[in-house]
């Protein structure tokens, strides 16, 4: 954890100018970037910047900064995103995140093991932590989890789906619309329009570099997560890692090769070479499925899969009762490579199932699909870095219509969805 001076260094003079912006403080525009660090550190100690903030910050903002303040101003940023999904959809996890790096109250800091901590300037807790505490009992008072609105939804299957270009990537939920706008603004661009009109204007109609573009966009964290949905290495410092996704996603601006007439293929090659002899095309054998067993568990993952389905789990009252269950056919099946796990955090119990510790199973008991998408969110940061070969999210569809198996892939990345 940095001193509020220290962490405002690492931001360029346009991004100092907008946290300034944000919070109401004048007097910024002719200031060189040290001038600007020490106005913006002597007006963010200030009574009145806390005042301001109890009005500025919505709910979703207490309460992610009441997750950094449990772990004394410090979190490490895949147990912070874990944490907040129990509660919050995966989308609003980064239009969240990105608000308050801009707002210049959360920074990121890396270690010796390339391990990412979200923290808060040391100087900024104590005042922090008086609003919080104001705040947070009146905003979960005898409410139950909010339950994530139906464009949170959506906003949250396009994390868990490819995109193939820049422009897809844009789009998706990894980049709020806030964000865009700010970015837009700070290079002195009109920031008005839809996110469609944002997004052409930040590809399309700026003399900014790409490489440069991305660098201010998404932070580092978000970039591993993106790296993460793309299957390719997310480590190394942040101009590696957007190199290596610009070498994947292109930009879809780029037009498609002219596809050939007909015409034009019958003079080059002659209308005699588009002639094919019928052939008879025989059914394939079926192919019996191969017996699982631990030999053949890790590099047959359909087959595991297809096993699971094919089990029947009365109804759980929760998830406890669905690790019991699978537990014990999974440990007569394969035994003493079979482990249970729990974990308590904030009031929520987990049980997840390892195999060898090389496959893992998330469970869940899913009364409505928004569990769904936070499990979805939850094993993608199991598997992230891990040793796991595989994970497999087990859910248990306890809803009215018995319809979420019809909402979902089953396969995702590195990890597969079974519903009984």
């Amino acid at each position: 954890m940095q001193s509020l001076e220290k962490s405002l260094n690492y931001k360029n003079v346009n991004d100092l100018k907008q946290i300034a912006r944000e919070h109401n403080i004048s007097g910024f525009a002719s200031l060189k970037k040290a001038e600007l660090i020490t106005l913006l550190a002597q007006n963010m100690k200030s009574k009145a910047f806390y005042d301001n903030l109890r009005d500025k910050l919505i709910d979703t903002m207490f309460l992610f900064l009441d997750l950094i303040l449990e772990g004394e101003g410090s979190r490490k940023y895949p147990d912070l995103k874990i944490d907040f999904l129990d509660f919050r959809s995966a989308s609003t996890f980064y239009k969240i995140f990105n608000l308050l790096s801009t707002y210049g109250l959360i920074f990121e800091e890396e270690n010796e093991t390339d391990e990412t901590k979200i923290y808060i300037p040391r100087e900024l807790i104590r005042g922090l932590q008086k609003i919080v505490k104001e705040k947070v009992p009146v905003i979960t008072a005898g409410k139950e989890p909010q339950e994530i609105i139906e464009d949170d939804f959506e906003d949250d299957m396009t994390l868990y789906t490819s995109f193939k270009t820049i422009d897809g990537l844009f789009y998706s939920s990894f980049l709020p619309i806030d964000n865009l706008r700010i970015f837009l603004t700070k290079n002195n661009i009109n920031g008005e329009g839809s996110k469609k009109d944002l997004i052409n204007k930040t590809l399309y109609a700026s003399d900014i570099s790409l490489e440069e573009v991305m660098g201010q966009l998404f932070s580092k964290t978000i970039l591993q997560d993106i790296c993460f949905g793309l299957q390719i290495p997310r480590y190394g410092i942040k101009t590696d890692i957007i190199n290596r996704i610009l070498q994947r996603l292109p930009l879809q601006g780029i037009k498609p090769l002219k596809k050939a007439k007909k015409e034009e293929v019958l003079s080059s090659v002659g209308s005699s070479a588009l002639k094919v002899e019928p052939t008879i095309v025989l059914p394939p054998k079926p192919v019996k499925p191969k017996k699982i067993t631990e030999e053949n568990l890790y590099e047959n993952p359909e087959s595991f899969v297809t096993y699971l389905k094919s089990l029947r789990p009365t109804r759980p009252r929760d998830e406890r009762d669905l690790a019991s269950f699978l537990n014990g056919i999974l440990i007569g099946k394969f035994g003493d490579i079979v482990h249970i796990e729990e974990s308590a955090k904030r009031g929520n119990i987990r049980y997840d199932i390892t195999l060898a510790e090389k496959v893992l199973i998330e469970l869940k008991v899913a009364k409505a699909k928004n569990t769904v998408t936070t499990g979805m969110g939850q094993i993608q940061h199991y598997l992230g870095g891990s040793r796991y070969k595989y994970g497999i999210l087990g859910v248990f569809d306890a809803t009215k219509n018995k319809n979420l198996n019809s909402q979902f892939s089953y396969k995702y990345a590195n990890y597969y969805i079974v519903f009984w």
